[in-house]
């Protein structure tokens, strides 16, 4: 159990800014509200995570 969960891959900003940035193309493109806020909450989620060096 621990060596799976040593695999597991820690999330980082990355994916946070690129999923936030396609659900708030995706929400403005369609007129669905709910998507575009969800998407912004992810990038500023995103942008808020501090680099690691």
């Amino acid at each position: 159990m621990k060596k799976a969960l040593e695999q597991v891959k820690k999330v980082d900003r990355e994916i946070f800014i690129t999923l936030g940035a396609v659900w708030f193309i995706v929400g403005i493109a369609k007129p669905n509200t709910g998507i575009w806020i969800i998407g912004l909450a992810f990038f500023v989620i995103g942008l808020s995570i501090k680099k690691k060096k």
